[in-house]
């Protein structure tokens, strides 16, 4: 596989999506430069969740994926958006991977989520009831599935 071949850290994004029958789908997503020096991103998995979203849960997913890739000891950054949940996967997995490794050197936050809510927000300008029941649902969406 290319990811073999990276001439780069193998950098990982990923996502927790709730499908409309509730089921919970994390979405892996690698990113690094192969042999030529081109950028690829790859989608390395879309795992159901089983139970509730813990980082706990969600790090021992990603630590199995990147031991069937073989690119544990090619990690370079996580980028996931700002759940707390996200950042226990992160701790665990630097614990696990790196334990002598400070804290925050590979998490990377999601800027385009922070765009997103903040553009949003100026779109629905005064009339923010659009805005505000869409973030309700966000917050208990999170609350539940954490």
């Amino acid at each position: 596989m290319e990811m073999a071949q990276a001439r780069s850290k193998i950098h990982l994004s990923i996502n927790i999506w709730t499908s409309p029958s509730r089921m919970p789908i994390l979405g892996v997503c690698g990113h690094f430069l192969d042999k030529n020096l081109r950028i690829k991103h790859p989608l390395l998995g879309l795992k159901f969740i089983s139970g509730p979203y813990t980082g706990s849960a969600i790090a021992d997913i990603i630590l199995r994926l990147m031991g069937e890739y073989g690119i544990r000891e090619r990690w370079g950054v996580l980028m996931a958006d700002n759940a707390d949940n996200n950042d226990t996967a992160y701790k665990k997995m630097v614990s696990e991977l790196y334990p002598n490794e400070g804290d925050g050197a590979r998490r990377a936050r999601c800027y385009g989520h922070m765009v997103n809510l903040a553009a949003k927000a100026f779109i629905y300008g005064n009339n923010n009831e659009g805005f505000l029941a869409e973030a309700e649902q966000l917050v208990t969406l999170s609350n539940r599935d954490q």
